[in-house]
């Protein structure tokens, strides 16, 4: 055992003795054979390390039946190369060292208690940690409520109830208040039975309007549920009501109510009406930006009070309108004025888009229709679009003008508009629906740099009615498109704002016209950083010469050229920070080097220098082998003259 000590052997068979060894050192020792303590074998190195570290601490020793819980071991020294951990039939590899004695691993599923083994030698043999891992079920919620909570409200909200599965009553809950993947807030939770559990959330304040999710989260292993969403809203306050007055017994009566902060809450509202000889009756209220429209119960004459309150938060009423009920009268015929095409923007009740007809649609796709109508009040209606009749999907009243919104497919022509009346009588606009289709065929280069500005061309036909209204979309973002001719369009890629976590982004890529807002896409536009060049070698050379080109950031992609001066030539990516190129023939001179994934965007990658062309001319022998050979080298060699030279070289050279 190296210069330590000798130990006899015992022979095990031909190939195999055995040795007692009694290292008194830490370090590497060379092992050797002898038969008389003087002739002796090849050496090999035997490793004799520290004794093997303790398992002090495993957190959590609670983990997800369904596997994914990292669990973190703590040693009482650092652990060793080699070092593997053992549940039942699963073994794993430490995932990542925290200080000196931690390591992590990712637990499997299981469902009975298991023991943990670690091993410091790579399996070889494994000691019993005494330490047990019991899996728990996982934590699933179905439902929230109230699903609304107001803003700066401290007190004021209600408990929260959330209905789940596998609660149980000796462990501990807490409800988990998130935003952007944040926990904004974790309040303790009652055990109701085993679907159910209450949170206090009465002195919850949150002072920003957005969405929220609220998921449950177990205290023995952390263990956190799916969330659910809930949202955080200012304090509705009612502003006006129209109609102010309805006709008594009688269906079919809508009032619009505008108000502050409807719009946060979207279409969790209810109209609450209080007539004043006592009944109450509710009707869904459905939300258009500042605005609520409900249906009117029947009600006898009188006053009736009108608040707004939330689906599951109905103690939670806003301030109170009056509504009049009244006997029947009569209304002025309806007219229709006008009509637009969506989008628009429903936060300031505006349904035109500057920059783009109102009267135009592509026709390839649904649509919505926005009719403005005069004296429309409770009629029933459906818009007429041509020959077709098409029910209305929603309509709202706002002074004495109804917009009633309808979808239908259409093919090229000019189409009459107009509303059709309860008694079968048609309104027609004054103008007509004009349909001019789109075709879209291939459009390229679609990658690009995140700081945009990629120049993409769009192929198709019947681009050229459409001047100046087509829109190039990346994702949620988009440029207005260059209209060429009848059959090409060309845009710039904008801008990513988004964080690109890794190399590329990934994003829908599609052109529409402004009034069309449903679409369905199979094309993508592919971000990504810019490509960093450090060094190209050689940078000087012939045509045929092999470049390699040394950076970073290189996409993995068959769409890489290289480009000499003003020549293209193909690329080859070999890894994330090399791509090779053959240099094309050229004249001697140097040349700007640039490379490209779109043909579209280069970024500089340095100079080559073309030197003239060597040829060997002639080269024979002047004597005898071991002596010099003379070589004729050239033509028009610069750094040597214009002329012929000899150049004497030693073989083997």
């Amino acid at each position: 055992l190296g210069s330590l000590s000798t130990a006899r052997a015992e022979v095990i068979s031909d190939t195999e003795i055995r040795c007692i060894v009694l290292p008194t050192v830490v370090g590497v020792i060379m092992v050797f054979v002898t038969l008389n303590g003087v002739d002796i074998s090849n050496e090999l190195p035997l490793a004799i390390r520290d004794s093997a570290p303790i398992v002090l601490a495993v957190e959590p020793v609670f983990v997800s039946a369904s596997g994914g819980t990292v669990v973190t071991v703590t040693l009482s020294k650092s652990a060793r190369p080699g070092t593997l951990i053992k549940l039942s039939n699963f073994t794993a590899e430490p995932q990542e060292h925290i200080g000196n004695s931690s390591f992590t691993f990712t637990a499997p599923s299981g469902s009975e208690p298991t023991h943990m083994l670690i091993s410091h030698n790579q399996g070889h043999s494994f000691i019993d940690t005494m330490i047990e891992l019991q899996f728990l079920p996982d934590l699933v919620i179905y439902s929230v409520r109230p699903s609304v909570f107001f803003m700066n409200d401290g007190g004021r909200n209600e408990d929260i109830e959330i209905s789940g599965r596998k609660f149980e009553p000796h462990w501990r809950y807490y409800c988990i208040i998130v935003s952007n993947d944040e926990d904004v807030a974790e309040i303790e939770a009652v055990y109701r039975n085993e679907t159910s559990i209450t949170c206090n959330c009465k002195w919850l304040s949150i002072s920003r309007p957005q969405n929220y999710g609220v998921a449950v989260r177990r205290e023995k292993d952390r263990q956190t549920s799916n969330a659910l969403d809930i949202i955080a809203t200012p304090r509705i306050t009612l502003l006006s009501l129209n109609p102010s007055f309805v006709v008594e017994d009688s269906v079919n009566q809508y009032v619009s109510i505008k108000g502050k902060n409807i719009f946060a809450v979207e279409d969790s509202l209810i109209c609450r009406f209080i007539h004043d000889q006592g009944s109450i009756e509710t009707s869904i209220g459905i939300v258009f930006g500042s605005l609520v429209r409900c249906e009117v119960p029947r009600f006898p004459r009188g006053k009736v009070s009108v608040h707004v309150v939330t689906n599951d938060s109905i103690n939670e009423e806003s301030n109170e309108l009056f509504l009049e009920i009244s006997e029947q009268l009569s209304f002025p015929a309806p007219r229709l004025k006008t009509f637009a095409i969506e989008p628009y923007d429903v936060t300031n009740e505006s349904v035109y888009i500057s920059g783009f007809e109102p009267t135009q649609v592509t026709g390839d796709s649904c649509f919505r229709l926005i009719l403005r109508v005069e004296n429309l009040y409770s009629h029933p209606a459906n818009c007429s679009i041509g020959d077709t009749l098409v029910q209305v999907e929603s309509s709202w009243i706002t002074g004495s003008v109804a917009c009633l919104t309808c979808r239908q497919e259409l093919s090229d022509s000019n189409y009459s508009v107009g509303v059709v009346l309860g008694d079968g009588s048609i309104i027609l606009a004054p103008t007509k629906l004009n349909v001019f289709p789109i075709e879209f065929g291939s459009a390229g280069p679609l990658v690009g740099p995140i700081g945009g500005g990629t120049r993409i061309h769009v192929s198709g036909k019947g681009f050229r009615n459409w001047n100046g209204r087509l829109f190039c979309y990346f994702g949620s973002d988009f440029n207005v498109a260059e209209v060429v001719d009848d059959s090409s369009i060309k845009c710039n890629s904008t801008p990513s704002f988004e964080s690109i976590s890794r190399s590329s982004l990934t994003v829908p890529f599609y052109v529409a016209p402004a009034s069309v807002n449903e679409i369905s896409t199979t094309m993508s536009f592919t971000y990504h950083y810019p490509e960093e060049i450090n060094s190209i070698f050689p940078r000087a050379g012939f045509g045929g010469t092999l470049v390699t080109i040394s950076g970073s950031g290189f996409l993995v992609s068959r769409g890489y050229r290289c480009r000499f001066g003003e020549m293209m030539t193909n690329a080859i990516r070999i890894s994330d920070d090399k791509i090779m190129c053959i240099a094309p023939s050229l004249k001697p001179s140097a040349v700007p080097v640039s490379i490209t994934n779109n043909e579209v965007d280069f970024v500089e990658a340095g100079s080559f220098l073309y030197f003239h062309e060597l040829s060997i001319v002639s080269a024979f022998l002047q004597g005898p082998p071991r002596t010099t050979v003379k070589v004729q080298l050239g033509h028009n060699i610069e750094s040597l003259g214009n002329e012929r030279k000899e150049k004497n070289i030693a073989p083997p050279s």
